[in-house]
């Protein structure tokens, strides 16, 4: 019998006799005494040394060592083990968890076992991080495990110096979009391209809208950073310091290709796209593509009804040239355009779906740059979204406008009288210093509008007016973001 189910053996007969000693005892009411288990092994006579130094830039070496270790000596038939956590913060949270070889006095562990879940927990940036560390030490004799020390006991608890696996390509953290004719290039107005990631790795995209063109022409190349700092001293443009754009289709208005490393300084113009401004480019630098389509400051659209085909023309705002949102006074018939103006208008063939929620009414379709109107079953208010992307089309009807906030508990709303073409809603609000409150559509919170008085957002911040008073409240929808005034009285 081994030393576990020794112990074990004998918590079984304690709790035997504990059971017999209470045969004569009812309805008692004390806590149990309780002891904690003794660790079968003391950690007191382990020396453990930890390498704070692990790296993982080649895992193909297989093991590394991370400790020095020197326990007492194991009853037969035990070998010395353990675990090997890593983490980014100090509580945990999200850890690494590789076994640990004992040999010689040391502890070993794989490497790429550390690389691959440091890539999926963590970040594919190859950057030398510090992780936190802990190490669970055990003995084992087959399949019985047993912990040295207690549940709280841990060796080795210091940082480590982690090296990253190197990524198959290396990624510039910032690239530039440069114009020219192809041998005259304005690298003094190259732009920086956006980047929204923490870092390249984990998000190779990049994006620039591409507003004003340059004198030297309108061909265009990606540089990196590095690129442009040797132009600015000087330095002639060579091989493998840019990317051509090289074409390859339209789809939906947007154009897509690769970009190919260059080995030579020399370039074929004519094979270079043109920059049509304003132009938004996104390349993704993992795989060295990119797509181009015109930036559209606005969507607008116009139908029967009010709008009277062309009468007037409803913008749609973008603050990413991707999602537009707005507000739209629509009858049965409507189309978009890229300005306020009819041509390249643009509607959709395919069935609109319609929903239907406590009577207010919501469409949704995929647009396809067909001829046909937009249909739909009724008229009204509605707040628009339309993604220049995909050409998704959502509308959602604003039947009512109202008022909502510190005021009333934040229950029911005061109601807003629309006017004629339904862009303007006015109505009294009552508020005490400091209260905040919201503009809401429907008596519910799928549409809400708060910010500032010039700059009403969707789901945005609570208003607060400066003086506690009885104001007249005028939300005028016409733009995107919305506007209000507040008139004290």
């Amino acid at each position: 019998m081994n030393t576990k189910n020794i112990y074990l053996l004998g918590l079984g007969l304690l709790a035997a006799a504990a059971l017999a000693s209470c045969d004569n005892v009812e309805d008692s009411l004390a806590k149990p005494i309780t002891n904690p288990q003794e660790p079968i092994f003391d950690a007191a006579s382990v020396e453990y040394k930890a390498f704070p130094y692990i790296d993982a830039s080649d895992p193909q070496v297989g093991e590394v060592e991370v400790a020095y270790c020197v326990a007492p000596t194991l009853p037969a038939g035990f070998t010395l083990s353990g675990t090997l956590e890593l983490s980014a913060t100090e509580d945990f949270s999200k850890k690494i968890e590789v076994p640990l070889t004992y040999r010689d006095h040391h502890m070993y562990a794989n490497v790429g076992d550390i690389a691959a879940q440091y890539t999926e927990l963590y970040t594919k940036n190859p950057a030398t991080v510090d992780l936190y560390s802990r190490t669970i030490l055990t003995a084992a004799n087959g399949t019985d495990v047993v912990r040295i020390g207690s549940i709280d006991t841990y060796f080795g608890n210091e940082p480590y110096a982690y090296t990253p696996v190197l990524p198959s390509k290396l990624i510039p953290a910032n690239f530039y979009l440069m114009m020219g004719d192809g041998s005259d290039w304005d690298y003094a107005h190259a732009l920086k391209m956006n980047h929204a990631g923490s870092n390249q790795y984990d998000d190779p995209n990049f994006s620039i809208v591409v507003k004003e063109g340059v004198s030297a022409g309108d061909k265009w190349i990606i540089v990196p950073a590095e690129t442009i700092y040797k132009l600015r001293a000087g330095a002639p443009l060579a091989g493998n310091d840019y990317y051509l754009p090289v074409f390859d289709r339209v789809d939906n208005g947007t154009s897509y290709g690769d970009l190919d490393e260059q080995t030579s300084g020399d370039i074929d113009a004519a094979m270079l796209p043109s920059i049509s401004i304003p132009c938004e480019i996104d390349i993704n630098a993992q795989n060295m593509t990119y797509s181009a389509k015109a930036a559209v400051e606005n969507y607008y659209a116009t139908g029967n009804g009010w709008s009277n085909w062309g009468e007037h023309w409803m913008p749609l705002s973008t603050t990413n040239f991707s999602d537009y949102n707005g507000f739209l006074n629509l009858d049965s018939e409507f189309k978009f355009a890229p300005q306020a103006g009819w041509g390249g208008d643009f509607g959709t063939s395919a069935a609109v779906t319609e929903t239907e929620n406590n009577g207010v009414f919501s469409y949704s379709a995929t647009l396809d740059r067909a001829s046909d109107n937009i249909k739909i079953g009724h008229a009204g208010l509605y707040w628009a979204y339309l993604n220049a992307t995909t050409w998704e089309m959502s509308l959602t009807e604003t039947k009512t406008w109202g008022l909502i906030g510190d005021f009333n508990g934040w229950g029911g709303d005061v109601v807003l009288t629309p006017s004629a073409d339904l862009y303007i809603w006015t109505g009294e609000l009552t508020v005490e210093a400091g209260q905040g409150w919201k503009f809401r559509a429907n008596s519910d919170w799928g549409v809400n509008l708060g910010g500032q008085a010039d700059a009403l957002w969707n789901n945005g911040d609570n208003i607060v007016l400066p003086e506690a008073g009885t104001y007249t409240i005028t939300l005028d929808l016409t733009t995107y973001p919305a506007t209000y005034t507040a008139v004290k009285k």
